[in-house]
């Protein structure tokens, strides 16, 4: 039915209305960014001065204005402005997921409306609103950010960005302005995924490292704690069986199955260093142990030996057979539970001055036998927390590997002193078995 001149004028008129109110809109929303823009164009340009006028962290005149800081000008930003921001990337991995659950715990009960005591799953989809900063909050609309220590931290992982492009590192960057960092992002793999692709560790890790520390340093990050990990140290040291110390790092090549991986940390410990010595920045790096805990990687393929073994023992309690371990079961580890990995962090980023000795640290348990336990000890425990009846069985077809790689706990005690108490291996691993077995459903096997 064909419309009459009227109803048609009407139309016109109407759309006509509606898209001026639109373009009206834009435009004022357009001069509202170019005022923040200008704004910050004319903040103090002197390092170190502090906030301006409005009471925003003054805009580092090294980073040049571009796209991404005019589009998160406009960005509704879920941080409360009074407190400061640790971003933490990684955040969704093993460690990332432990240092939520430490923060979680300290909330009172009365600040937020997840439990004080809620684990990092309980709290996702609760709203937990609170004067602008949402705590224990869901990754379903951007990062989980929990305030706790008078800091707000936000978690993110590869879903809010991809650290290896500079852009999208520093569109988040800018988004959260973060006067402290934990970096745990990295690609990792198993030994199989290393050794196939050791080019690509390599270079993925050098971009994602290479990235995050430039735009830390261009945004006047001024504290902030880099990961490495024990693999990255000479392969001759731990072939001998000598105690690693931290001065051993670079005193030779790394193991040829993933150097790749090795070097780009090696490089990234590197760069924390020389920032560190010549702009004083409190940047430090830590190199944890085999760590283990909830939301680790359990899959047989890529799982460590701890995670792998209660996989594989919870598949076995399924059929009622034995827990098979590869090879004797006779070489030594040592092991640090996630959490209390996450507590040390929190403690290193924190110290208000450290030295230059204690910038770069070992991390692992001194609870259990400085020489390492045993896998067929592990083993065992985990059979018992699953009430296994059958005796282990040992696949001595399968390479044992390097005996055993002790590591210098001596650094990290002196930092922690006498009252800090690690959660014993028998606990730490009867708490996994519990967590894995409420979750083996939604766990990363």
């Amino acid at each position: 039915m064909q419309k009459s001149g009227c109803a048609q004028a009407s139309g016109r008129e109407a759309r006509q209305a509606a898209s001026g109110s639109l373009r009206k809109l834009l435009c004022r929303g357009k001069r509202k960014a170019e005022q923040r823009t200008f704004s910050a164009r004319n903040e103090s340009c002197c390092e170190g001065e502090g906030t301006s006028n409005s009471g925003e962290t003054p805009r580092n005149p090294l980073l040049p204005l571009n796209h991404a800081e005019q589009a998160v000008s406009m960005a509704g930003d879920r941080v409360s402005p009074s407190l400061p921001v640790c971003l933490v990337t990684g955040g969704s991995g093993l460690v990332g997921k432990a240092l939520q659950s430490v923060l979680l715990r300290e909330q009172a009960p009365s600040s937020s409306s997840s439990s004080s005591s809620s684990s990092p799953s309980d709290s996702e989809g609760k709203d937990g609103k609170d004067g602008g900063t949402v705590r224990g909050e869901a990754s379903l609309e951007g990062p989980t950010i929990i305030s706790a220590r008078a800091v707000a931290f936000v978690f993110v992982g590869s879903r809010d960005a991809d650290l290896r492009d500079y852009t999208q590192t520093e569109r988040l960057f800018l988004r959260y302005r973060p006067q402290s960092l934990i970096h745990l992002a990295a690609r990792v793999g198993g030994l199989f995924d290393n050794t196939a692709h050791n080019l690509e560790f390599f270079q993925d890790n050098l971009r994602i490292n290479d990235n995050v520390v430039r735009v830390a340093h261009l945004l006047q990050v001024r504290k902030a704690v880099f990961c490495l990990s024990t693999c990255i140290f000479p392969a001759h040291y731990a072939e001998s069986g000598e105690c690693l110390v931290e001065e051993h790092l670079h005193n030779g090549p790394p193991h040829p199955s993933n150097e790749g991986y090795s070097y780009a940390k090696r490089m990234l410990e590197v760069s924390v260093r020389l920032h560190r010595q010549r702009f004083g920045h409190q940047w430090r790096c830590v190199v944890p142990t085999n760590l283990y805990g909830p939301f680790d990687q359990f899959s047989l393929e890529k799982a460590h030996v701890l995670p792998a073994l209660i996989y594989k023992a919870f598949l076995a309690s399924q059929e009622n057979n034995s827990l098979v371990v590869g090879g004797t079961g006779s070489p030594l580890r040592q092991f640090l539970y996630s959490e209390d990995a996450a507590e040390i962090l929190l403690r290193v980023l924190e110290a208000p001055a450290l030295s230059e000795e204690e910038s770069l640290m070992i991390l692992a348990s001194d609870a259990d036998s400085s020489e390492g336990t045993s896998i067929a000890y592990i083993a065992q425990r985990i059979a018992d927390a699953f009430h296994l009846s059958k005796p282990l069985e040992f696949d001595r077809s399968r390479p044992d590997g390097i005996y055993r790689k002790p590591v210098s706990t001596a650094r990290l005690r002196r930092f922690l002193g006498p009252d800090f108490r690690f959660l014993s291996l028998e606990e730490g691993i009867q708490r996994t078995v519990q967590w894995f077995v409420q979750n083996n459903k939604s766990a990363r096997t």
